[in-house]
């Protein structure tokens, strides 16, 4: 059983739709539970929706039916495994459900997909250490988060990095989109300011792109686009801005784009950064925290830059486009990169992991 907030518009959705797959394709039966219905990406096994709706004034009333729900359904199904990628934010809520759903016998595992902590682990820390601790495995998708789980007193942690369907990426190799210009790309949910898109327009507007003709993508959906996008009307190269909205197929972009950009204050294990690889594209992102310094090798596929410089950062922009040679490198070896982090491999690890445990 997987169960996560919905199976749309999100990297860790994308993850959990992506592990269903590779769960079936390796003999598992599978059922994903997800808070709301959302469905942007491609799945196996059977979703069950627990019927919460985003923004709804009753939100509290369904929230109480969905946990009746879901403790009737766990019964019923009796998984032999549980992987659980949610947020948990509430302790009152993460207690009652350790207490009345997760009391059943099963292996469990909990996975962290961000840096931020606070998301994942409640408190009073105290309590939930002691909670944590009898779990299968709590799983990282970076070393550095499991780490700072380690620092918090877990000793049952595993790093599992996020596989890719490079199959995807092929796919693609011979489609194409309308844009015709040549461009960089800016790519994820615009929910909240953790993407620091704000900075990648700025650097863009303060390097030698634009002068280049260059232009400057965003995919992506969320509250935060219009205010960008006013904020991109009053810089000087707003004509070679261009927010798509939410892409459902991002690859043939990944391909096509000079370069991708990553401005994130903190992550976990970004996919971005991942897709872009597969796809041949090099990348250019902060070193934030978790995760691009265990994707990008710096100067070999990709740059890092020092987490918020954005002076740095624009210097890093301007080299990819005066540093031919350099540049030719990081996109001969963009691909070959990220061959560990292949479906087949991941999948690989976790079906060990289940079987070991």
């Amino acid at each position: 059983m997987l169960v996560g907030p919905s199976l749309g518009r999100g990297g860790a959705e994308r993850v959990m739709a992506d592990m269903s797959k590779f769960l079936s394709s390796t003999g598992y039966k599978v059922t994903i539970i997800t808070a709301y219905d959302d469905v942007d990406y491609n799945y196996s096994g059977n979703h069950i929706s627990l019927g919460l709706v985003k923004g709804s004034p009753f939100l509290p009333f369904q929230t109480i039916s969905a946990f009746f729900r879901w403790s009737i359904l766990i019964k019923r199904l009796s998984p032999h495994t549980i992987i659980d990628s949610r947020a948990r934010r509430s302790p009152i809520r993460e207690l009652l459900i350790h207490l009345f759903i997760y009391k059943i016998k099963a292996k469990k595992f909990f996975v962290c997909h961000r840096s931020d902590l606070e998301i994942y682990f409640p408190r009073p820390r105290i309590l939930f250490r002691h909670i944590y601790k009898k779990l299968t495995k709590v799983i990282s998708v970076s070393n550095d988060i499991e780490n700072k789980l380690n620092l918090l007193g877990l000793n049952n942690t595993q790093t599992i990095y996020n596989g890719f369907d490079f199959n995807i990426s092929d796919r693609v190799k011979n489609s194409n989109h309308s844009f015709k210009d040549k461009y960089v790309l800016c790519v994820g949910r615009m929910d909240d300011y953790v993407k620091q898109f704000d900075h990648a327009l700025e650097c863009y507007e303060n390097s030698i792109l634009h002068k280049n003709n260059i232009h400057l993508i965003f995919l992506g959906q969320g509250k935060l686009k219009q205010s960008l996008e006013t904020y991109a009307r009053t810089l000087n190269n707003s004509k070679k801005i261009h927010f798509m909205g939410f892409v459902a197929n991002p690859y043939v972009y990944f391909k096509k784009a000079e370069f991708l950009i990553m401005t994130s204050e903190l992550e976990g294990f970004p996919m971005v950064l991942i897709e872009s690889l597969a796809c041949g594209t090099p990348v250019v992102s902060y070193d934030c925290p978790t995760g691009p310094r265990e994707i990008i090798q710096h100067e070999k596929n990709g740059l890092l830059v020092k987490a918020n410089d954005k002076g740095k950062m624009t210097d890093s922009l301007n080299r990819m486009i005066e540093d031919s040679e350099l540049y030719n490198k990081l996109r001969a070896n963009a691909k070959n990169s990220v061959a560990h982090l292949s479906m087949d491999k991941i999948a690989a690890e976790w079906k060990s992991l289940i079987e070991k445990v």
